[in-house]
């Protein structure tokens, strides 16, 4: 790969840029398809949920096309790449965010089956091929497409752009608590920057974060089922004991979530301060804020779904401004990383005190709240 350029970048500084948008980007890209499949999926009606997604799909990618075009501003301005790169860094971010979309299906409906199967689609070429950077998302899409063709026949549903700018709005200031400074310091660094310390300083946050998603997120949702029959069908005893069991399971989810993340933290600082001592300090500071970056994104996820919606997006948008001042201001990148981890520490006890507050009567934030409004 070190051998190989796209429009006169480097193949890794390239696929480097796709690799720190897309996240980002896709989280934003997605959320309104969230919205649409996801009261069909939690009442167990997949062929619903796949009727609606065929028919929102290719109108929400087409109302995403500015958000994904604005995401070649920076490399243009910033890093100067020429027309070519730009067009094919537009092209892979189109792909892996189309391919990204065809997921909420599987994410959903829990289908491990299709999860392995988009992944593996796309793992595939990455290890047989790697410098055929276009292959990887049109393999993983063709796993997901090929069950779903018929239902792309329907009849398109083009969704309000009103309540779709909001959706984009809403995931992009969330998925900017995580993804925000990586992409800031890539850019900052004009794509020169140490990729193996941060992605691996980025690992235990990964890893406790797909923790959360795949042994966590089915026993909450198991729990707001009981919760909701309870509240139609049994006594208030009974209800409350279910309003003090669901949060009790997502206290008990955000403590499992944090240890799993500080440990690994801990263990992966202690490792690549050994192997590189002259970068201990980055190290420590980017693998500790994007620990508590983590714990922000979770707490922000469980207040958007018990409709507390602004503090996370307030968050979000602080974080990016406090990206944006810290990698313009500070020269050096541990004194940048110090600002952001002592930043950050400050508003997860603020979203903290937020989250608690907001679960301590979930029966009455998740359903009466809304009833005695409406």
């Amino acid at each position: 790969m070190a051998d190989h350029d796209v429009g006169n970048i480097p193949l890794t500084t390239f696929l480097l840029a796709v690799a720190l948008t897309v996240p980002w980007v896709g989280q934003a890209v997605c959320m309104p398809l969230y919205r649409v499949v996801g009261s069909a999926a939690s009442a167990g009606d997949l062929e619903e949920a796949r009727r609606r997604f065929g028919a929102a799909w290719p109108t929400t990618f087409l109302q995403a096309a500015p958000l994904l075009v604005t995401s070649c501003v920076p490399l243009a301005l910033i890093m100067r790449w020429p027309a070519d790169a730009l067009a094919s860094y537009l092209l892979l971010v189109a792909l892996d965010i189309t391919f990204a979309q065809t997921l909420v299906l599987a994410n959903l409906s829990g289908s491990r089956l299709n999860w392995a199967l988009a992944w593996t689609g796309y793992a595939l070429p990455v290890m047989l091929f790697p410098t055929f950077w276009f292959l990887p998302p049109l393999l993983g899409l063709l796993t997901q497409i090929v069950p779903l063709a018929k239902y792309l026949t329907a009849n398109l549903h083009w969704m309000s752009v009103k309540e779709t700018v909001v959706d984009f709005s809403r995931g992009f200031l969330l998925g900017a608590v995580l993804w925000a400074d990586k992409l800031f310091y890539f850019y900052s660094a004009d794509g020169d920057f140490p990729v193996g310390l941060v992605f691996f300083a980025l690992l235990p946050a990964v890893l406790a974060y797909n923790y959360y998603f795949i042994c966590l997120a089915p026993g909450f949702d198991a729990s707001v089922a009981r919760l909701r029959t309870a509240m139609q069908d049994e006594t208030m005893d009974s209800l409350r004991r279910a309003s003090t069991a669901l949060a009790e399971t997502v206290a008990q989810s955000v403590r499992r979530t944090a240890f799993l993340g500080a440990l690994f933290a801990c263990i992966t600082s202690a490792t690549l301060a050994g192997a590189s001592p002259d970068r201990g300090l980055l190290i420590a500071a980017i693998t500790m804020s994007s620990w508590l970056l983590l714990m922000i994104t979770v707490l922000s996820y469980k207040l958007d779904y018990i409709g507390e919606k602004l503090c996370g997006q307030v968050v979000g948008a602080f974080y990016v401004a406090l990206c944006a001042i810290a990698f313009a201001g500070f020269p050096t990148e541990s004194g940048t990383y110090l600002v952001i981890l002592a930043t950050t520490s400050a508003a997860l006890g603020v979203v903290f005190v937020v989250f608690r507050r907001a679960w301590r009567t979930p029966e009455y934030n998740l359903f009466w709240r809304h009833a005695l409004a409406w």
